[in-house]
């Protein structure tokens, strides 16, 4: 009978993405799959991650990580919208809230009074003003929080994203087990039927039966290892290029609850 090979995961890269799945597969596994993250050498895309909502249910409630606590590791804010300046033919900007569905009265979409009404030339009034809520709230700069910590309308955050991989690294190798290799990729072990069980790096061998690849655009796993084609998807994707900035806190206005493009 043949011996089966026992799991093992093996995250290549110490980006931010590589960091999350590690601390979502060790709670999930909770002890009983080993995973090894290979630290490689990278840049990070960006200095300020926009963490969407959901990512406290999904990643830090289950380790047992407040809010507040991760929040206040990882010079974190909230961001409730995005906010977009300087459209073509318009001067008023436009909130985008990051619930992905138009409210609705009775079944139908408020969307669907707002375009009849604007036909009908009986409001000039723009969509995000007629249909959502954040907008006024934007203006204010109010929190999306009550101030007994219930959400009040949905968001997300943004985040430092090298102090949220030092944390997140933190909390997976100390508290969920997660080995960490330092060094880089060298090659692959395959068996006869072209399946990957082994990564070659400058630091040793390590065999797992689930690799994933998370070195962001350099794709040393499936680009470099594997040699899998590259999927372009600009024809999709209508932004030729993005830049983050971080600024300074502003004492006099106070931080913005969104995210401004």
């Amino acid at each position: 009978m043949e011996e089966s090979t026992p799991p093992a995961v093996v995250v290549i890269g110490g980006t931010l993405t590589a960091w999350i799945a590690a601390t979502r597969l060790a709670t999930a596994f909770d002890g009983t799959v080993p995973i090894t993250v290979l630290d490689t050498a990278h840049r990070p895309s960006s200095q300020v991650t926009i963490l969407r909502p959901g990512l406290q249910r999904a990643l830090f409630d289950p380790l047992g990580v407040p809010e507040a606590t991760w929040m206040r590791a990882c010079d974190a804010s909230f961001s409730a919208a995005v906010k977009y300046t300087a459209r073509p033919g318009s001067e008023t900007p436009v909130y985008l809230p990051h619930h992905p569905e138009i409210p609705s009265c009775e079944g139908f979409p408020l969307f669907d009074a707002w375009a009849l009404d604007r036909a009908c030339g009986r409001t000039v009034e723009p969509l995000d003003r007629a249909c959502f809520r954040e907008p006024p709230l934007m203006d204010a700069k109010k929190s999306p929080r009550w101030l007994d910590g219930r959400a009040a309308i949905p968001y997300g955050w943004h985040a430092d994203t090298t102090m949220l991989v030092h944390f997140l690294r933190r909390k997976a190798v100390r508290d969920r087990g997660v080995r960490l290799v330092g060094g880089d990729l060298l090659g692959g072990l395959r068996a006869p039927d072209g399946t990957l069980t082994a990564v070659h790096t400058t630091r040793g061998t390590l065999p797992g039966t689930l690799f994933l690849d998370c070195t962001g655009e350099d794709r040393l796993l499936i680009d470099g290892l594997l040699a899998e084609p590259f999927l372009d998807d600009s024809c999709r994707v209508p932004t030729d290029s993005s830049v983050t900035l971080t600024s300074p806190h502003d004492t006099t206005h106070a931080i913005a609850p969104y995210t401004t493009v």
